[in-house]
């Protein structure tokens, strides 16, 4: 039976391609059992998103927490100034344009009333 359903972002996709399009879900426990593996400079970029954009703020702590532990453990990798460094490097956000995040988390909102 056919889904006569519109969806504009499965329209836009190759027939046998629709099969394979999932949406992902950012699991923290895998991020956490992976996060030891990362180098200490992503770890210190995923710091600089979540500062720049408030992408999960659970794991900027968790990436903190690590180069913590690092840094206790002797690494000498300067993660202060790279993070301080690196956030500086991205272009300033202008607040004075419509903010999408916020049009849309307040749609939402008002959807769950």
């Amino acid at each position: 039976m056919k889904n006569n359903k519109l969806d504009f972002n499965m329209d836009l996709l190759e027939e046998e391609s629709k099969e394979e399009v999932k949406l992902v879900e950012l699991d923290l426990n895998k991020m956490r059992a992976k996060i030891p593996t990362f180098t200490s400079e992503k770890l210190s970029e995923m710091i600089v998103v979540e500062r720049y954009i408030g992408f999960h703020p659970d794991v900027s702590v968790m990436a903190m927490e690590e180069l913590a532990r690092r840094r206790e453990e002797g690494d000498p990798f300067p993660f202060e100034d790279y993070i301080q460094k690196s956030f500086n490097s991205l272009p300033q956000l202008n607040f004075n344009l419509l903010d999408l995040r916020s049009v849309l988390l307040n749609a939402i909102n008002t959807n769950k009333k």
